[in-house]
């Protein structure tokens, strides 16, 4: 009987995910994931997307739209053409 008066207590999954984004000061998932990239990643990323030096250390939520928007496509452009890539050991890349 005391394993359901500890399920009742434990808070639902929104709420969870609110404190962990509010924790490491992010919005969304992308948000927390952008907060965690490397810097060299993040310029590889906005460098791809045609956004300006600053774009590299501010967050998701300080971006407008159109900023976003290339952002994002860069990034699944990125993925989808470095997948290709996987396979090939370094002695097959010449």
């Amino acid at each position: 009987m005391g394993q359901a008066s500890e399920i009742s207590q434990v808070p639902p999954a929104e709420v969870t995910i609110a404190a962990l984004h509010e924790m490491f000061n992010s919005k969304s998932q992308g948000g927390l994931m952008w907060n965690n990239l490397t810097e060299d990643d993040r310029r590889a990323f906005c460098f791809t997307a045609k956004l300006k030096e600053r774009h590299v250390t501010i967050g998701l939520d300080e971006m407008d739209s159109l900023e976003l928007a290339r952002l994002h496509r860069a990034i699944k452009r990125i993925a989808t053409v470095a997948t290709k890539f996987n396979s090939i050991s370094l002695s097959d890349f010449k």
